[in-house]
C-alpha cells in the first residue's frame, strides 16, 4: 500500500506542482521597464544636468546645514545613526 501512495503522490505533483511552477508570474514591480524614446531622451540628456546643478547644490546645503546644527550642540551626524 506504500508503493501505491508514493506513486499517486508523484502523480498528484507532476499533475498539480510542476505545471504551476511553470506558469508563475513575475509581479509588476519586477519586470523590466520599458521607457519612450522621451523618457530615454530625458533621463540620458536632461536629468544629469538637472541634478548636477539644482539638486546635488540643494542636497549639499541640506546636508551643511544639518551637520552644522549638529556640531553647534556638539554632536556629530554620526551621532544620530546609533
Amino acid at each position: 500500500i506504500d508503493v501505491m501512495i508514493r506513486a499517486l503522490s508523484k502523480q498528484l505533483i507532476k499533475t498539480y506542482v510542476e505545471p504551476a511552477q511553470r506558469a508563475m508570474v513575475v509581479p509588476w514591480y519586477q519586470q523590466p521597464r520599458h521607457l519612450t524614446p522621451l523618457q530615454q531622451w530625458w533621463r540620458e540628456n536632461v536629468y544629469p544636468v538637472w541634478f548636477k546643478y539644482v539638486i546635488g547644490p540643494y542636497e549639499r546645503y541640506q546636508y551643511e546645514h544639518a551637520v552644522a546644527e549638529l556640531r553647534s550642540y556638539g554632536l556629530m551626524f554620526d551621532d544620530q545613526h546609533n
